[in-house]
């Protein structure tokens, strides 16, 4: 008798303990209400004051300090350098400036704010116009020869730094399209015998019997007049589209 009320009561255990596994959970309880973030912050930008109107464009960059008449410098101070760079961030601000107040041109947004190797920006400081102390000190920065670096400043008045890209290494365009380059110069003379044209560097079209080159930008769209001077071929001009133009620009110089 005790060993059935013993069952009974286990199984009564048992089947309390099952029902309560099967029981359903609570209910989790609901959030508290909020405010979406959109109108958040679109109350936000109603309290806000309007922004001001953009700076006009400016014709040249604002005076700096003239340190080299201010007195004894300090030790391992050089006034005349501070004042170059100074002049120098002066005008890269008034150029970036004014490339902002440009209007909006998805290809060409960002291109003057890429950033500079030190060589490149070196070179895009002896552009400047340094003094010769000056110049000869970034010489030596970059272990360049006086001729090396004033070629590259060159380049550099001419194009920046996308000049520089085409000074010294070639590159390879379409054949096809330096073939149909030269047909293009044959018929620009109209009848009268065009100059013979080599292919130098891949990209490098050098005049036969002249002193003359046109090297093409490594997008494709631009050609850069080259002279050459000394036995180097150094930048002679702005580029153009129309490689007539440019061809006829350099052979006229070459009759000046």
């Amino acid at each position: 008798m005790r060993h059935i009320e013993r069952e009974e009561h286990f199984e009564g255990e048992l089947m309390a303990d099952l029902h309560q596994r099967n029981a359903a959970p609570p209910a989790a309880p609901s959030p508290p209400p909020g405010v979406p973030a959109q109108d958040v912050f679109a109350a936000a930008r109603a309290g806000l004051p309007a922004l001001p109107a953009p700076p006009p464009p400016v014709d040249h960059p604002g005076p700096v300090a003239q340190l080299t008449t201010a007195g004894e410098p300090a030790p391992g101070l050089d006034p005349a350098a501070l004042e170059f760079l100074a002049a120098d961030t002066a005008s890269r601000a008034a150029q970036l400036l004014n490339q902002a107040l440009l209007p909006h041109d998805p290809h060409q947004q960002g291109a003057a704010l890429l950033p500079l190797s030190v060589d490149d920006d070196v070179v895009r400081l002896a552009a400047a116009a340094p003094s010769t102390e000056i110049f000869t000190r970034l010489c030596w920065s970059t272990h360049r020869t006086p001729s090396s670096l004033a070629r590259a400043a060159r380049a550099w008045q001419y194009g920046g730094a996308a000049a520089l890209t085409i000074l010294d290494e070639p590159w390879d365009p379409d054949p096809s399209y330096l073939r149909a380059v030269r047909e293009q110069i044959k018929r620009a003379w109209d009848g009268e015998r065009a100059p013979g044209v080599r292919v130098a560097g891949n990209n490098w079209l050098t005049l036969i019997g002249h002193d003359a080159q046109l090297r093409l930008s490594t997008d494709g769209h631009l050609w850069y007049p080259y002279r050459k001077k000394h036995g180097t071929w150094w930048p002679a001009g702005y580029p153009h589209r129309d490689i007539t133009a440019v061809l006829g620009d350099l052979l006229a110089l070459e009759a000046d």
